[in-house]
């Protein structure tokens, strides 16, 4: 039994792969592919791109069923609530916009939010897995303005950045907007005149010592050979030689790390998706289209997206518990459904 739920698994797996690759396929294309086409990019079977490919019906404005693998299922109402492209691996795969462009909606170009960053260089990398906690934060864009700032935690990664606070600030960027730098208060509870009493406390007691050994009360011992390097003081420079002005560079990077920013993660890494079916053709007080009578749309699929923190949750909820009772009323609006 173990041996075919794992073959069932696997087959099921391979399935979800399929179908996303072929999604994808469409919404990077961008302009309508015949299923021979499809096939022919993906090296997949011509039966394999039609059992993969679920369309809509509708005929007059009016919704009149779904077309599936196992043949047409007549329907009034059809509700959408495929999710956005954001995590893939719960079955995300963008199909719904596909299937929302084809009966007239607009799309707003899906992309990440609430997503980890890149940075341009190296130097989180060498931090890999420092969590810092009670930091302040700062996202400023090319212009120099601060487009977002807040208090919490962060993660260094391989590629980048992570935790709350940088994915809160990911949903601050502009769309095709580059030269974002985030910039980090390692130690937001002090200003710079009680930062600096204290660096020299910590001077103070360790005065014959290499400077590179005399932070680790400081900071993190991960974060200490950036520091350095970023302020310009030798590493094997002894503490009790060092200048104010050395001192100054010192306060100056722990008070604003700086980190350049080169684009987001993946939306695949992303937690919900910014983008989707433009909220201003759907009825908010039923969810259902103002295009075509008797589909509704419903969570992540729509133009809708909001902070971490159950926010999106409940977006999903709420859509979802409107669609379903506006889609069940009409249903059961006519006499003869009634009965």
């Amino acid at each position: 039994m173990a041996e075919v739920s794992a073959l069932d698994q696997t087959i099921s797996a391979r399935r979800r792969q399929t179908r996303s690759s072929i999604y994808r396929y469409l919404y990077e294309a961008g302009v309508p592919c015949s299923k021979q086409q499809i096939a022919a990019a993906l090296g997949l079977s011509l039966p394999t791109v039609y059992q993969n490919l679920t369309e809509l019906a509708a005929a007059g404005g009016r919704m009149t069923g779904v077309k599936t693998e196992a043949g047409p299922i007549p329907a009034d109402c059809v509700i959408l609530a495929t999710g956005g492209l954001s995590y893939p691996a719960t079955g995300s795969t963008g199909d719904g916009y596909r299937l929302a462009a084809a009966l007239g909606h607009t799309i707003v170009e899906p992309v990440g939010s609430l997503v980890p960053l890149v940075e341009k260089g190296h130097d989180c990398a060498k931090m890999q897995g420092l969590a810092l906690k009670n930091i302040a934060v700062r996202l400023v864009n090319a212009k120099g303005k601060t487009v977002y700032e807040d208090f919490g935690e962060l993660l260094f990664t391989h590629f980048g950045l992570s935790g709350p606070v940088i994915l809160s600030a990911s949903a601050h960027m502009a769309r095709g907007e580059d030269g974002y730098t985030v910039r980090i208060d390692l130690k937001p509870a002090l200003d710079e005149k009680t930062l600096d009493a204290r660096i020299l406390r910590d001077f103070s007691a360790a005065q014959n010592r290499d400077f590179e050994n005399s932070l680790s009360a400081l900071l993190p011992r991960s974060m200490i050979p950036v520091v350095i390097a970023r302020s310009g003081i030798d590493p094997l420079q002894k503490v009790n030689s060092i200048t104010k002005q050395q001192r100054r560079a010192l306060l100056e990077t722990i008070k604003c790390f700086s980190v350049p920013i080169a684009c987001k993660a993946p939306v695949e890494d992303a937690i919900v998706t910014s983008g989707g079916v433009k909220v201003s053709e759907v009825n908010a007080k039923t969810m259902e289209s103002k295009r075509v009578q008797g589909l509704y749309f419903a969570g992540e699929l729509l133009d809708v997206d909001a902070y971490t923190g159950g926010f999106n949750l409940q977006i999903a909820w709420a859509t979802g518990r409107l669609a379903g009772l506006s889609a069940a009323a009409k249903e059961f609006s006519s006499p003869e459904d009634a009965t």
